[in-house]
């Protein structure tokens, strides 16, 4: 069974913008998403990423950025999926 991310593939673009600092709105304007979406993938990072705040995810992503990404992008292969970005 995929998962929400797998089948609509917002959440690697999203975890980008939003590691850029790029604002939700701007997020949701840019990749013609609605606004829960976003808010809904964003809070799902911070809580996969085990991250307070996303200044804190700004701060992660920059840290080691290809090893990061791929952290995110495997999540979808996780035992996690009830827990995916909303729709």
């Amino acid at each position: 069974m995929q998962v929400y991310w797998e089948k609509t593939g917002v959440l690697g673009p999203i975890y980008l913008l939003a590691s850029k600092g790029v604002a939700e709105h701007d997020i949701s304007t840019r990749l013609r998403l609605p606004p829960s979406t976003v808010r809904g993938c964003v809070d799902w990072l911070l809580s996969f990423l085990q991250i307070s705040d996303r200044e804190g995810l700004v701060l992660y992503a920059g840290n080691v950025p290809h090893a990061r990404e791929q952290k995110v992008m495997d999540a979808g292969s996780s035992d996690m999926v009830d827990e995916g970005c909303p729709n």
